[in-house]
Order: C-alpha cells, then sequence, then structure tokens
C-alpha cells in the first residue's frame, strides 16, 4: 500500500524538506515511491515515523508547559534534560529513516530547538 499524501508530507518534514521544490529535486519523492513499493521497507519507515517520530514531537510539545516551571510543590522538574533527551532520540530515528530513503542524513534537523537550516535553497539538489 504507498504512502498517504499525509505520510509523505511528514517524511519531508523529518527530512528537512517540502513539496514546493519536489519538481526541482525529485530524489526525495522517487525514493519514498520507491519505498511505498516494499512491504517491509514501507512497514519499517510507518514504524519509525507515525510511532516514534511523531510520538517525541508530541512528548516534546507536552513538555514545554513543564519547561517553565522550575519546582512544583516542592517537586523539582528537569524538564529541560528531558526535552534534550527527546530532541536526542527524534534525531537518531530522523537519521534512520534517512538512512531507510537511501540518504546519509535529513537535510535540516527537524529537532533543533528553533528552526535551523544553515544551507540556503538552491536551485539544484537540496537534499545530501
Amino acid at each position: 500500500m504507498a504512502f498517504t499524501e499525509t505520510e509523505r508530507v511528514q517524511i519531508r518534514r523529518y527530512m528537512g524538506a517540502t513539496a514546493l521544490y519536489q519538481n526541482q529535486d525529485t530524489r526525495l519523492e522517487s525514493a519514498i515511491t520507491t519505498v511505498s513499493n516494499n512491504a517491509a521497507q514501507e512497514s519499517e519507515v510507518r514504524d519509525v515515523l507515525l510511532v516514534k517520530l511523531i510520538s517525541i514531537d508530541a512528548q516534546l510539545e507536552n513538555t514545554w508547559p513543564q519547561a517553565t516551571a522550575a519546582a512544583a510543590r516542592d517537586v523539582k522538574v528537569d524538564a529541560a534534560r528531558g526535552m534534550v533527551m527527546l530532541r536526542s532520540e527524534g534525531r537518531r530515528f530522523a537519521k534512520r529513516l534517512a538512512a531507510i530513503l537511501g540518504f546519509e542524513a535529513p537535510r535540516s534537523d527537524a529537532f533543533a530547538p528553533a528552526t535551523s537550516n544553515p544551507r540556503p535553497v538552491s536551485s539544484g539538489s537540496g537534499l545530501p
């Protein structure tokens, strides 16, 4: 079963790409289509993507309010350390997703504390 358009958007997000330039850089789109034709690889991507990456994103969002509180009712909260660990795990799974798709690494870090993409947009292939 092929990836849904929603799944393709999610894959692009964690790979640091958008559909905006997919006609100029077809490598990622081709890789997504190729993987979707292999049931085992498609299943692994869905497991990495839906179960782990999206879960980590949700946990980061849920942890953010705790990060603003240093202590609550005499219980110290180290949400910042938890967020660092979640981001690290997110990066690990995003790199695994990239490897499944045949890339060395994602184009940019979806788990950076702030949006980061030090590479300027080029007219050629932006993916490594």
